[in-house]
């Protein structure tokens, strides 16, 4: 099913699309790599049972954000409107009841189609993984402002839908800092 990464290096592994996979492999790779990137699958537990970083690309289910894990990172997929060339906001996604749907049904109800992460936010959301990894998973001043903005307005908004159970009660996983600079509408 799916297409494989043309990357050219002894040390990728395109885990998708080898023909060999196996129990022993998914532990042993989870366990072994520098870091993880998942679209939060359930294969990247693995990978944080043994406390290796992740980065979380194309994540749909915003409510369900892994939010204590000090080595995650995440970027989300886009909602938009049908009809309309802006994104969604983080705000306007849960208010559409859209945070935790797991069925195209609501999407289709309310004329929302949700667009994948481009390579390149992938490529920066990795670029910003390599940055928490090297600064010791400290996020610099530059961007702590848009991380507690974004983990505000998140606890508040499953505060408000109730949805407590899903968290606890502090945050120390990071949203990628270059997704939030290109989607400040997210924050709202």
């Amino acid at each position: 099913n799916s297409k494989p990464f043309l990357i050219k290096n002894k040390k990728f592994i395109d885990y998708t699309t080898l023909k060999k996979k196996n129990e022993f492999l998914d532990i042993f790779l989870a366990s072994h790599c520098n870091f993880f990137i998942s679209t939060g699958s359930g294969l990247d537990t693995l990978a944080s049972i043994q406390n290796k970083p992740v980065v979380f690309v194309n994540y749909a289910m915003i409510a369900w954000t892994r939010s204590t894990n000090k080595k995650q990172l995440t970027i989300f997929k886009h909602y938009k409107k049908k009809d309309s060339s802006k994104n969604l906001s983080m705000s306007e996604i849960f208010d559409l009841n859209l945070a935790q749907a797991q069925t195209d049904e609501p999407f289709k109800k309310n004329n929302i189609e949700i667009i994948e992460n481009t390579p390149e936010e992938i490529k920066d959301a990795v670029i910003d993984m390599l940055e928490l990894i090297k600064n010791n998973f400290t996020v610099n001043e530059t961007e702590k402002y848009s991380q507690i903005q974004f983990w505000n307005n998140f606890i508040k908004r499953i505060d408000e839908n109730n949805l407590n159970n899903l968290h606890s009660n502090f945050t120390k996983a990071h949203i990628g800092f270059t997704f939030l600079k290109q989607n400040i509408n997210f924050l709202k």
